[in-house]
């Protein structure tokens, strides 16, 4: 089971660093095709970049997924999670 959230993970962060469009250059400039972006120390928390970073989106895939990895890492598969109504019908869904 360790093998296989080490794979989930290693190919989560390729997928990441494949799929993210920042690019950084000499002078520290950032240039992202996204239409938000925050980069973040993680130490810290201090935010170093941002753009757009209040502006309400839809959550992204990686936070899906790293929901799902979160959920087998710290949950049986036998586990029953109940959601309330407004929990599940709050987020705005594009079909």
């Amino acid at each position: 089971m360790k093998y296989l959230r080490k794979l989930t993970l290693v190919l989560l962060i390729t997928f990441f660093c494949l799929y993210t469009t920042c690019t950084f250059s000499a002078t520290d400039d950032i240039t992202t095709y996204s239409p938000t972006c925050l980069l973040m120390e993680a130490k810290t928390g201090k935010i170093i970049y941002e753009k757009n970073a209040y502006e309400k989106m839809f959550p992204a895939s990686t936070t899906k997924i790293m929901t799902a990895i979160l959920a087998l890492e710290h949950c049986e598969l036998t586990d029953v999670a109940t959601a309330s109504y407004e929990a599940v019908f709050s987020v705005p869904v594009r079909i």
